[in-house]
């Protein structure tokens, strides 16, 4: 798997690393392709952009999968919505036209554009380019689309997030990452098979690992030396 958006799988509170987990492994990261500030598209103030790269940064790793989020940075520059949306079909087409697989994902509640108000141009572009996704996705084969909006989307808001899910206004957080990891892992898991994991056996030192744990010291909460105080002893 590849990704084109920095924030999907970086560090341990990525989104992406934790429906990973959730889905048991299946995914092997080929390559991280996020870069902060990136635009879907050339335009006036991009940094970068998505469509630009793709060849050289997605599809020269022949992944099998993909994931693509994009389009806030377009929206905060004032793009409109029908360029994110032409940006975005042409990063599809590439990435399906090179037998990759793409996981198309909304652009993610923002608490910027949220404090700008119901009719806010860039808050009617967020709701256009993320009801386009979710309608044209659904529609096109090798295409999945996963809902990640709704996953920690604040629905007493305008396009707000929960609170405690972003870890700024754009960016989840470790619990946002957690939610949308799990929409992810609920829409893809049906797909995959989890990569096989070590099995503990009772044979296996079972005097210091009753728990069956095989990290015996799996909390690291510290015991001032009563070391089997620290196992798991239940999940």
């Amino acid at each position: 798997a590849s990704n084109v958006t920095d924030q999907a799988q970086t560090h341990d509170y990525g989104f992406f690393t934790m429906a990973n987990i959730a889905m048991g492994g299946p995914f092997i990261v080929l390559r991280n392709s996020g870069r902060a500030g990136d635009t879907t598209g050339p335009g006036v103030g991009s940094l970068g952009n998505m469509l630009s790269r793709i060849q050289t940064d997605v599809v020269a790793y022949q992944p099998e999968w993909c994931l693509v989020a994009g389009g806030i940075n377009d929206i905060n520059l004032g793009y409109t919505a029908q360029s994110i949306i032409d940006n975005l079909k042409s990063i599809y087409s590439t990435l399906m036209s090179s037998g990759i697989k793409v996981i198309a994902c909304p652009i993610l509640p923002n608490s910027v554009l949220n404090a700008l108000g119901a009719g806010n141009s860039k808050v009617e572009a967020l709701a256009t380019v993320n009801a386009w996704i979710l309608k044209y996705c659904s529609a096109i084969p090798g295409v999945f689309v996963v809902d990640t909006f709704s996953a920690i989307y604040d629905t007493a808001t305008v396009c707000g997030a929960v609170s405690g899910t972003l870890a700024d206004s754009t960016h989840p957080s470790p619990v946002g990452a957690s939610l949308i990891g799990s929409a992810v892992s609920a829409s893809l898991s049906k797909f995959f098979k989890p990569n096989p994991v070590l099995v503990f056996s009772g044979d296996i030192a079972s005097a210091t690992l009753p728990t069956g744990n095989l990290v015996p010291y799996a909390v690291l909460a510290g015991t001032a030396g009563t070391y089997p105080s620290a196992n798991v002893t239940s999940s």
